[in-house]
Protein backbone atom coordinates (compact mmCIF):
# COMPACT_ATOMS: atom_id res chain seq x y z
CA UNK A 1 0.00 0.00 0.00
CA UNK A 2 0.85 3.83 -0.71
CA UNK A 3 0.75 4.29 3.24
CA UNK A 4 2.90 1.64 3.99
CA UNK A 5 5.56 2.39 1.33
CA UNK A 6 6.14 5.87 2.93
CA UNK A 7 6.13 5.28 6.46
CA UNK A 8 8.90 2.50 5.03
CA UNK A 9 10.88 5.08 3.05
CA UNK A 10 10.50 7.15 6.88
CA UNK A 11 11.90 4.38 8.76
CA UNK A 12 14.67 3.40 6.62
CA UNK A 13 15.73 7.98 5.57
CA UNK A 14 15.57 7.84 9.34
CA UNK A 15 18.19 4.87 10.23
CA UNK A 16 20.64 6.20 7.01
CA UNK A 17 20.25 9.69 9.22
CA UNK A 18 21.15 8.07 12.51
CA UNK A 19 23.61 5.55 10.73
CA UNK A 20 25.67 8.99 9.50
CA UNK A 21 25.30 10.95 12.50
CA UNK A 22 27.27 7.63 14.90
CA UNK A 23 29.20 7.11 12.31
CA UNK A 24 30.99 10.84 12.43
CA UNK A 25 30.57 10.94 16.37
CA UNK A 26 32.86 7.30 16.23
CA UNK A 27 35.19 8.96 13.65
CA UNK A 28 35.62 11.42 16.56
CA UNK A 29 35.99 8.42 19.44
CA UNK A 30 32.20 8.64 20.70
CA UNK A 31 30.13 5.88 21.27
CA UNK A 32 29.36 3.08 19.10
CA UNK A 33 25.97 3.36 16.96
CA UNK A 34 23.04 1.50 18.34
CA UNK A 35 21.29 -1.42 16.43
CA UNK A 36 18.24 -0.53 14.56
CA UNK A 37 17.39 -4.09 14.13
CA UNK A 38 14.92 -4.19 17.36
CA UNK A 39 13.58 -1.16 16.55
CA UNK A 40 12.63 -2.12 13.28
CA UNK A 41 11.19 -5.39 14.43
CA UNK A 42 8.39 -3.38 16.22
CA UNK A 43 7.01 -1.96 12.75
CA UNK A 44 5.45 -3.98 10.00
CA UNK A 45 7.32 -3.83 6.83
CA UNK A 46 6.13 -2.84 3.45
CA UNK A 47 7.17 -6.13 2.04
CA UNK A 48 4.57 -8.11 4.59
CA UNK A 49 1.55 -6.88 2.33
CA UNK A 50 0.64 -6.52 -1.06
CA UNK A 51 2.50 -3.49 -3.16
CA UNK A 52 0.33 -1.68 -5.88
CA UNK A 53 1.96 -0.23 -8.40
CA UNK A 54 1.99 3.87 -8.51
CA UNK A 55 0.80 4.07 -12.02
CA UNK A 56 -0.54 0.88 -14.71
CA UNK A 57 0.62 1.32 -17.58
CA UNK A 58 -2.29 2.11 -20.14
CA UNK A 59 -2.14 1.14 -23.76
CA UNK A 60 -1.86 4.07 -26.10
CA UNK A 61 -4.33 4.21 -29.27
CA UNK A 62 -4.01 6.75 -32.46
CA UNK A 63 -6.46 9.07 -33.39
CA UNK A 64 -8.49 7.94 -36.00
CA UNK A 65 -11.71 6.80 -37.14
CA UNK A 66 -10.60 3.14 -36.83
CA UNK A 67 -9.63 3.41 -32.95
CA UNK A 68 -12.69 5.31 -32.56
CA UNK A 69 -14.95 2.61 -34.35
CA UNK A 70 -13.20 0.03 -32.43
CA UNK A 71 -13.42 1.65 -29.01
CA UNK A 72 -17.04 2.14 -29.68
CA UNK A 73 -16.83 6.11 -29.71
CA UNK A 74 -18.69 6.89 -32.62
CA UNK A 75 -22.04 6.00 -31.27
CA UNK A 76 -24.22 8.24 -29.85
CA UNK A 77 -23.99 8.39 -26.19
CA UNK A 78 -20.19 8.56 -26.94
CA UNK A 79 -19.60 11.25 -29.69
CA UNK A 80 -17.51 14.21 -29.05
CA UNK A 81 -19.88 17.08 -28.85
CA UNK A 82 -18.67 20.67 -29.21
CA UNK A 83 -18.73 22.98 -26.06
CA UNK A 84 -20.49 25.61 -27.93
CA UNK A 85 -22.75 23.86 -29.51
CA UNK A 86 -24.22 23.17 -25.56
CA UNK A 87 -24.89 26.85 -25.30
CA UNK A 88 -27.71 27.33 -26.95
CA UNK A 89 -27.05 24.94 -30.06
CA UNK A 90 -25.01 27.93 -32.21
CA UNK A 91 -21.28 29.52 -32.22
CA UNK A 92 -21.12 31.57 -29.05
CA UNK A 93 -18.62 34.50 -30.78
CA UNK A 94 -20.34 37.72 -29.97
CA UNK A 95 -19.58 41.00 -31.80
CA UNK A 96 -18.84 42.65 -28.34
CA UNK A 97 -19.01 41.66 -24.42
CA UNK A 98 -22.08 43.44 -23.46
CA UNK A 99 -23.56 41.03 -25.95
CA UNK A 100 -22.57 37.95 -23.53
CA UNK A 101 -24.14 39.95 -20.51
CA UNK A 102 -27.55 40.28 -22.35
CA UNK A 103 -27.46 36.57 -23.94
CA UNK A 104 -27.10 35.49 -19.85
CA UNK A 105 -29.58 37.91 -18.63
CA UNK A 106 -31.92 36.08 -21.75
CA UNK A 107 -31.40 33.41 -20.57
CA UNK A 108 -32.15 34.06 -16.53
CA UNK A 109 -35.08 35.49 -17.97
CA UNK A 110 -36.18 32.48 -19.49
CA UNK A 111 -35.64 30.68 -16.84
CA UNK A 112 -37.22 32.66 -13.76
CA UNK A 113 -39.94 33.71 -16.30
CA UNK A 114 -42.49 31.50 -15.82
CA UNK A 115 -42.18 31.51 -11.83
CA UNK A 116 -42.35 35.26 -11.94
CA UNK A 117 -45.46 35.55 -13.89
CA UNK A 118 -47.14 33.78 -11.36
CA UNK A 119 -45.86 34.73 -8.70
CA UNK A 120 -46.75 38.20 -9.63
CA UNK A 121 -50.50 37.06 -10.82
CA UNK A 122 -50.69 35.90 -6.94
CA UNK A 123 -49.31 39.15 -5.28
CA UNK A 124 -51.32 41.67 -7.35
CA UNK A 125 -54.69 39.10 -6.99
CA UNK A 126 -56.90 41.02 -3.99
CA UNK A 127 -58.51 38.68 -3.26
CA UNK A 128 -56.16 36.66 -1.33
CA UNK A 129 -55.73 37.37 2.39
CA UNK A 130 -52.69 40.09 2.90
CA UNK A 131 -50.04 36.89 4.45
CA UNK A 132 -50.24 34.95 1.12
CA UNK A 133 -49.78 38.56 -0.74
CA UNK A 134 -47.11 39.20 1.05
CA UNK A 135 -45.18 35.81 0.63
CA UNK A 136 -45.76 35.85 -2.68
CA UNK A 137 -44.09 39.43 -2.66
CA UNK A 138 -41.16 38.36 -0.59
CA UNK A 139 -40.35 34.93 -3.37
CA UNK A 140 -40.50 37.96 -5.70
CA UNK A 141 -37.93 39.88 -3.69
CA UNK A 142 -35.69 36.41 -3.41
CA UNK A 143 -35.96 36.16 -7.40
CA UNK A 144 -32.21 37.04 -8.88
CA UNK A 145 -32.40 40.53 -9.70
CA UNK A 146 -31.10 40.00 -13.37
CA UNK A 147 -34.13 37.55 -13.96
CA UNK A 148 -36.42 41.53 -14.64
CA UNK A 149 -37.51 41.02 -18.27
CA UNK A 150 -37.28 45.31 -18.70
CA UNK A 151 -33.21 44.42 -18.04
CA UNK A 152 -32.90 42.85 -21.44
CA UNK A 153 -31.17 45.04 -24.46
CA UNK A 154 -32.17 44.56 -27.79
CA UNK A 155 -29.22 44.20 -29.31
CA UNK A 156 -28.22 43.67 -33.18
CA UNK A 157 -26.69 40.48 -33.03
CA UNK A 158 -24.40 41.28 -35.85
CA UNK A 159 -22.92 44.45 -34.71
CA UNK A 160 -24.48 44.83 -30.86
CA UNK A 161 -25.42 48.52 -31.51
CA UNK A 162 -28.30 49.74 -28.96
CA UNK A 163 -29.90 52.01 -31.48
CA UNK A 164 -31.68 52.19 -35.06
CA UNK A 165 -32.42 48.41 -34.95
CA UNK A 166 -35.36 46.60 -35.97
CA UNK A 167 -36.78 44.49 -32.89
CA UNK A 168 -38.68 42.05 -34.55
CA UNK A 169 -35.27 40.78 -36.35
CA UNK A 170 -33.09 41.68 -33.95
CA UNK A 171 -30.88 43.40 -36.26
CA UNK A 172 -30.05 47.12 -36.74
CA UNK A 173 -31.13 49.11 -39.80
CA UNK A 174 -27.88 49.04 -41.46
CA UNK A 175 -27.75 45.57 -41.17
CA UNK A 176 -31.17 44.54 -41.94
CA UNK A 177 -30.96 46.73 -45.52
CA UNK A 178 -27.62 44.77 -46.39
CA UNK A 179 -29.52 41.38 -45.50
CA UNK A 180 -32.91 41.88 -47.43
CA UNK A 181 -30.88 43.48 -50.18
CA UNK A 182 -28.71 40.06 -50.77
CA UNK A 183 -32.51 38.19 -50.58
CA UNK A 184 -31.09 36.99 -46.62
CA UNK A 185 -34.30 37.91 -44.79
CA UNK A 186 -37.58 35.38 -46.75
CA UNK A 187 -40.54 37.69 -47.29
CA UNK A 188 -38.90 40.92 -47.47
CA UNK A 189 -38.48 42.96 -50.61
CA UNK A 190 -37.86 46.52 -51.03
CA UNK A 191 -40.15 48.92 -51.24
CA UNK A 192 -41.62 50.33 -54.57
CA UNK A 193 -44.56 52.67 -55.13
Amino acid sequence: MIVSKSFNFCRTAFASFVRRAFASSSASGGPPPPSLEGAAAEFPSASDETEEPLQAERKRYDYNSETLRELGYDKYPYYVERAWWKEGHRMTFWPHWRQLADIKRRRLVAEWGPMRMRYKAMKTNNILPRVIIDEFQERMDNMPRRAHPVLIIQMCQFTSKRRGKLNKFRVSRHCFRDIADRGGLSGIQRGIW
